[in-house]
C-alpha cells in the first residue's frame, strides 16, 4: 500500500534527521502502523488529531501530509543545537578565553 510505504519512508528519514538511534522502523503490515509512527512524533495537535479519526487510512494520510514540515522542523532544530554553542561563524565556542 502507497500509503504505508509513504509513512515508513516518512519515519525513516525522520530518523535520519534526528540522527537517533532510539527511532526504529515497525513492520509496514502492522495494523496500526500510524500509532507506530506517531510514537515518535512530539507534536501533540497531530497525536490527538491521530486519536480521533477512525481509519488506519486517514491516519496515515494525516501522516504523511504532517511528515514533511515536521522533519524539516526537526533538522532546523538540531542544526540550531550544533551551532548555537559557537559564536554563529566559526568553531569557537563561546566564552573561551582562547579565541584570537
Amino acid at each position: 500500500n502507497d500509503l504505508r510505504a509513504m509513512a515508513i519512508a516518512g519515519l525513516t528519514a525522520l530518523r535520519s534527521a534526528d540522527d537517533s538511534e532510539d527511532i526504529y522502523i515497525p513492520d509496514s503490515r502492522d495494523p496500526q502502523l500510524s500509532f507506530r509512527v506517531a510514537w515518535f512524533i512530539t507534536d501533540l495537535v497531530l497525536r490527538q488529531t491521530l486519536l480521533g479519526l477512525r481509519s488506519e487510512a486517514e491516519r496515515l494520510r494525516q501522516l504523511n501530509a504532517f511528515l514533511p514540515e515536521y522533519i524539516a522542523r526537526v533538522r532546523r532544530t538540531n542544526h540550531v543545537k550544533k551551532v548555537a554553542p559557537r559564536n554563529g561563524h566559526g568553531m569557537i565556542k563561546l566564552g573561551d578565553s582562547h579565541a584570537g
